[in-house]
């Protein structure tokens, strides 16, 4: 199979399983600064590409996984929230364990659970920005070798988000209030 046959069962198979609205838009905001035409534009961002990754050989088109595309992305990556876990290696708690458990119990994707921490009583991990409620409140309940998850939001180690974060907390009615530690 030739590199171009390759690039076209790839495109295909973009443009039948992705949503492309996004990119379509930063195409043409391209399109736009650049004054240029959108073939154009296709030639130099498939020639980035193209210098960027060496083209795929056809014994190592097997090993690659249709969802993964080789193209840099043009969307900022997910902002992460961390998160304390009442389970840590004492409970025999390991990342493999951690990111099965998540991804189980939470639905998350494995590649958007970020820098385990696991110590011997708790865990800090991160996760993405927005958990439901629902899932943050089954988070809660969870078990893992008996030992319930607990997760709690942790705070932030800059001062200016430990300060927000004290002020959200202000807001909330009934819960004690504690100043930042400087």
């Amino acid at each position: 199979m030739k590199m171009d046959d390759q690039l076209v069962l790839k495109l295909k198979n973009i443009l039948e399983t992705q949503s492309l609205s996004a990119h379509r838009a930063a195409i043409g905001d391209l399109v736009k600064e650049l004054q240029i035409d959108a073939l154009e534009c296709a030639a130099a961002l498939l020639y980035w590409v193209n210098s960027i990754e060496p083209p795929v050989s056809e014994k190592d088109i097997s090993l690659v996984d249709d969802e993964a595309v080789n193209v840099p992305s043009i969307n900022p990556p997910a902002r992460m929230v961390r998160y304390r876990l009442d389970v840590g290696r004492k409970q025999g708690l390991s990342k493999e364990s951690l990111t099965d458990l998540l991804v189980e119990e939470s639905g998350v994707e494995r590649k958007m659970i970020g820098n385990p921490d696991i110590r011997l009583a708790f865990t800090l991990v991160e996760l993405p920005e927005g958990m439901p409620e629902d899932i943050f409140q089954h988070l809660k309940c969870v078990e893992f070798n008996q030992h319930r998850l607990n997760i709690k939001r942790t705070g932030s180690s800059s001062r200016k988000k430990r300060h927000h974060n004290f002020k959200r907390s202000k807001q909330s009615s009934g819960q004690s209030q504690k100043s930042p530690v400087e």
